[in-house]
């Protein structure tokens, strides 16, 4: 997690790693940080789990 992390803050600003920081906090419990991550990156919370979530950004990133 650190690293996911760590990786996505090195690439603030592009809308696919904003995502995953979003992600990174939602798995850490941190909704409100998740929420702002979610916003930068164009996105909304998946209602699904974390799970299917990263499952969706690993298919958006294959259709790119």
């Amino acid at each position: 997690m650190e690293k996911a992390h760590q990786i996505s803050q090195e690439h603030e600003g592009v809308p696919l790693f904003d995502w995953v920081h979003a992600l990174v906090h939602r798995i850490e419990g941190d909704d409100a940080n998740a929420g702002y991550w979610y916003r930068r990156a164009g996105k909304i919370r998946h209602s699904g789990s974390i799970k299917e979530e990263w499952q969706i950004i690993l298919t958006s990133v294959e259709k790119a």
